[in-house]
């Protein structure tokens, strides 16, 4: 009897050891990731997404389920303009159960961007327009996946609806590019005024006027407001490009 008491002691003291080495071996994931991910944003802050995307793929060896983690790898791998990689990890972060609302938007102009629009329609899904925080940005970018196949109606509606829940510069300049794209130049052009009227700096109205310059054939007035753009924000890939 005292044999098999002291036996039964021996096994529960070993399952101890193991259940408290497993515990360490979490809680050390879990120290690791977190050092990694505190590195990733200290990175990301100074603008060296490069040397925090190294960090964030350090924290999801660590926690390769982590739904926030991989949010913030596709913010940084969409600054980087990976955007194959940057749509992986979120969809993984939906996948991972991470809140649709704060995903979607950010998945939606990386689809946009890949150029998926019948993609980015399907995941920016009719359900999200009643979350009214984010409601003006799910049309504006449904709008400019609507734009994009030439679905000229169905884009001025996402750009009004957008202009009616909370007036912003994106909706206002995805109505002058259906009205161009409808052949109203008069009523683009003002629309694009109006914005660099309140906003001269405005790089995204800057890059919309330069294309309408260079649909007119104004090829001079068009790279003197690209080359300003350029100016003011040197990093835009866009403006680069263009």
């Amino acid at each position: 009897m005292k044999r098999s008491i002291d036996r039964s002691h021996a096994i529960i003291a070993r399952c101890g050891v193991v259940a408290c080495a497993l515990v360490l071996a979490l809680a050390g994931c879990g120290n690791q990731a977190d050092r990694a991910m505190e590195r990733a944003k200290a990175h990301r802050a100074k603008g060296d997404n490069a040397s925090a995307a190294i960090e964030v793929k350090n924290a999801l060896a660590a926690q390769p389920k982590n739904p926030a983690l991989f949010l913030f790898a596709g913010q940084v791998m969409s600054d980087l303009g990976d955007l194959v990689n940057a749509e992986h990890s979120l969809r993984r972060a939906l996948e991972h159960g991470h809140p649709a609302a704060e995903v979607l938007p950010l998945l939606g102009r990386v689809l946009l961007e890949l150029e998926k629009y019948p993609e980015a329609l399907e995941a920016l899904r009719g359900d999200l327009k009643s979350d009214a925080a984010i409601a003006p940005q799910v049309a504006v970018l449904r709008g400019r996946a609507y734009l994009a196949q030439g679905a000229f109606t169905e884009a001025r509606t996402e750009f009004r609806v957008s202009l009616g829940a909370r007036p912003t510069v994106g909706a206002q300049l995805g109505l002058a590019q259906v009205a161009m794209a409808e052949n109203d130049r008069a009523t683009a052009e003002r629309l694009v005024a109006e914005v660099l009227g309140a906003d001269p700096k405005n790089v995204e109205a800057l890059m919309v006027q330069a294309e309408f310059l260079r649909l007119g054939g104004r090829l001079d007035d068009a790279a003197a407001a690209y080359r300003q753009a350029i100016k003011l924000e040197p990093e835009n890939f866009a403006a680069s490009v263009g």
